[in-house]
């Protein structure tokens, strides 16, 4: 017997799951689905089991304004639910009980299917609430690697969490692969980690995920930083600010470093290493803000 191919359900899945108004799936929305796709779909970790439907469509209305009225056993001995329209006060015919479960997107479940299908030895821990999955870090995609599994970055919030994430500001070289929706790119620019969505990168074969390799490792390739040691980051900040007292620079670099207002390889230390690109960004905000001070200053 040939084996169902669940790719089309997993692509909604995730798509749903990236949208803000929730990750919960049922007959509601997937009554087209293929035969035994949530089945499978919480058998591999991607799907939990949440409460069942309380509303249902009104065929007749053509709005989900019908709710469940009871539940009893028919003649087989299925078990039933009788739907009732409450804008017409009618009955509809009632359906399987099994029709009204519902599932939601577990985004720890789907991290750990890209994981594996990365590096078996990647650990997935939460990052963000509901938001962001470490997956950490791996050489398998060619350079050292952080990668995250994320929802929700076209979201307005989007740019912002992943800003304000810890874990995110302490790779040196962190890959993010959304859901399904990249951020717009007037939120985003080249300081941020860029994204793959997993809607283009996965495909679900015989109950485990695979990805398009190729892909994540040219990305793991082009964003390779270029690494600066503390003593070169302080020469050039000397350079933009003019100053000749180095304690002062390299004080001011290395608490800079522990606010995570630039990217380092989260060593410290002679080990400590500093993204070059981020501390670029970082240099002009502050050679601007001694620009701004010179010119109150009266003369």
């Amino acid at each position: 017997m040939a084996e169902v191919d669940y790719q089309r359900e997993f692509v909604e899945c995730l798509r749903r799951a990236d949208r803000r108004e929730g990750c919960e799936v049922g007959h509601l929305c997937t009554w087209h689905w293929a035969r035994g796709w949530a089945k499978h779909l919480e058998a591999i970790g991607m799907l939990e089991r949440t409460h069942d439907a309380e509303w249902w469509l009104c065929e007749r209305c053509e709005a989900v304004s019908a709710h469940v009225e009871r539940r009893y056993f028919d003649d087989r001995g299925v078990h039933m639910a009788k739907i009732c329209c409450r804008e017409r006060g009618y009955h509809l015919d009632a359906v399987e009980v099994e029709q009204l479960k519902q599932w939601e997107v577990s985004l720890s479940g789907v991290a750990t299917l890209v994981a594996g299908a990365i590096d078996d030895r990647l650990v997935c821990r939460a990052a963000w609430p509901g938001r962001l999955v470490s997956l950490g870090s791996t050489n398998a995609l060619g350079p050292p690697t952080t990668l995250f599994v994320a929802r929700g970055l076209g979201w307005d919030d989007g740019r912002d969490v992943v800003e304000r994430c810890d874990a995110i500001r302490r790779a040196a070289s962190p890959l993010l692969l959304t859901l399904d929706r990249a951020p717009c790119p007037e939120r985003w620019d080249e300081l941020l980690p860029p994204v793959l969505p997993l809607t283009e990168l996965a495909r679900l074969r015989a109950g485990s995920v695979e990805l398009d390799i190729d892909r994540l490792s040219a990305a793991a390739s082009a964003m390779s930083p270029n690494w600066l040691t503390q003593p070169q980051a302080v020469e050039l900040l000397a350079k933009d600010l003019g100053r000749r007292d180095r304690k002062q620079l390299t004080a001011l670099v290395s608490t800079a470093g522990s606010r995570h207002e630039f990217r380092t390889n989260g060593s410290t230390g002679r080990r400590k290493l500093i993204d070059a690109v981020s501390f670029a960004a970082w240099r002009l905000r502050k050679r601007d803000e001694a620009l701004d001070e010179a010119e109150r200053t009266p003369l």
